[in-house]
């Protein structure tokens, strides 16, 4: 009885996790890639790495054609290493602020953009377009 428990319990966190989340990806391309230093592969220390987009569409407040910054996650899993300036991509984005902030402090991200004052969001997923 009590395995049936946990796996409700288990099941019921995961619809709430992903419940503030929203489905839909924003179009993006890739800049200025080329002072971008990749951190290393994850493993016992999850790494991620910083990079900047323009928009390709309107997100949030923020009109197309300004500059994001993405934080993506375990970037060598997904082949970060070979992107290139100019690329078009997809992104889906964390919208929940909790889960924000256990990836703030629970993930290592290098980010050369540091002193920029562009809007930062956490990537769930990118995916390239071309």
């Amino acid at each position: 009885m009590m395995k049936y428990y946990i796996t409700f319990f288990i099941f019921i966190s995961f619809v709430f996790s992903t419940f503030g989340q929203t489905n839909e990806f924003t179009k993006i391309k890739l800049v200025d890639f080329s002072n971008v230093e990749l951190p290393p592969k994850c493993g016992r220390e999850p790494f991620g790495v910083t990079l900047k987009f323009e928009l390709l569409e309107n997100l949030d407040s923020i009109n197309k054609g300004g500059n994001i910054l993405v934080k993506i996650l375990c970037p060598s899993d997904i082949g970060v290493e070979n992107y290139i300036d100019n690329s078009r991509f997809k992104f889906l984005k964390y919208s929940d602020k909790e889960e924000i902030k256990i990836l703030v402090d629970e993930w290592i991200v290098w980010n050369v953009y540091e002193n920029e004052n562009s809007p930062t969001f956490w990537a769930i997923k990118i995916e390239n377009l071309e």
